[in-house]
């Protein structure tokens, strides 16, 4: 009965289109840590994923209102957003009898970036570097552009959260810095699960993740770069009639749907060649290097 090695097994079984075991590994993993908010957020989107929508809805909910330990830092906004995306694009209306119509907005951005863990007392931050070459992460948390990160987690699970609603044309590194833990766990090191959305809040949202284990205290880790391109009217040559949609290619995947990021365990790179998304895994050598001290602010 370890919920750490759980919460893997059950963000796993998710990206792997196992829904209804996803959702009974969550529920024990909710049943073992009730105390923390992450057991009800993984059920409420495993639910989501299942197609138990208003199951999802209360879970979210619940999170957004519970008043939460100290180190569970913006995880209430954080599902007060997925609960928002949730009711927007839902094909059959929910009730939401029970929340405060004051707290309900459609909210859609081209790009949202979320970073989860599975260790408790951990620090992880995550990085997103725009076209412009512009980071954000904790300490610069705005960017030109108008990428916004949640605030700095240095305990609990995460999740930290990136969110640019127009994106600017071009590509976008993420990375995860693994600034540390004080927490032992079953296996030995630290599992993060990162959700990479397009659309989101729209009825056209793409979205894919990544599981990969980070072993190291204070290393920064590539975890990939993505392409956003605007299409015009479903076409990607030439101005033609309707607004702009934005959209990635991945061209030559040959069996896989287009989407944002090949779902392998594993740290994956995309690395971007003239009109085609190539996918390899990272070297040892390029996953990790060193990184400034972290400072507080």
């Amino acid at each position: 009965e370890d919920a750490a090695l759980l919460r893997v097994l059950g963000h796993r079984l998710r990206q792997l289109g196992h829904h209804r075991l996803a959702v009974q590994t969550f529920e024990e993993v909710l049943r073992l840590r009730e105390e923390e908010p992450q057991s009800r957020r993984d059920l409420a989107l495993a639910c989501q994923a299942e197609g138990q929508l208003q199951r999802a809805l209360d879970l979210l909910w619940e999170v957004a209102t519970t008043p939460w330990d100290t180190r569970f830092r913006d995880v209430n906004l954080i599902a007060l957003g997925e609960l928002n995306a949730l009711l927007a694009t839902a094909p059959q209306p929910l009730d939401a009898g029970r929340i405060d119509p004051r707290l309900r907005a459609e909210l859609p951005v081209d790009i949202r970036v979320v970073l989860n863990w599975d260790t408790d007392n951990s620090d992880m931050d995550l990085h997103v570097i725009d076209p412009r070459g512009e980071p954000c992460f904790y300490s610069h948390n705005r960017t030109a552009i108008g990428g916004r990160i949640s605030a700095d987690v240095t305990g609990g699970y995460g999740p930290e959260e990136f969110l640019l609603k127009k994106a600017l044309p071009g590509t976008y590194q993420v990375k995860a810095h693994f600034y540390g833990t004080g927490q032992q766990t079953t296996i030995g090191a630290t599992t993060v699960v990162l959700e990479l959305y397009l659309r989101y809040g729209t009825g056209r949202m793409e979205n894919k993740s990544i599981t990969l284990r980070l072993e190291g205290p204070k290393r920064m880790v590539d975890v990939g770069a993505f392409t956003f391109q605007w299409k015009h009217g479903g076409s990607t040559r030439g101005a033609t009639k309707g607004p702009p949609r934005s959209g990635l290619r991945s061209t030559d995947l040959g069996q896989f749907q287009p989407g944002l990021l090949l779902l392998e365990p594993g740290p994956l790179g995309i690395v971007e060649a003239p009109g085609q998304h190539h996918l390899r895994h990272l070297p040892a050598a390029d996953q990790q290097g060193a990184v400034p001290q972290k400072v507080r602010h």
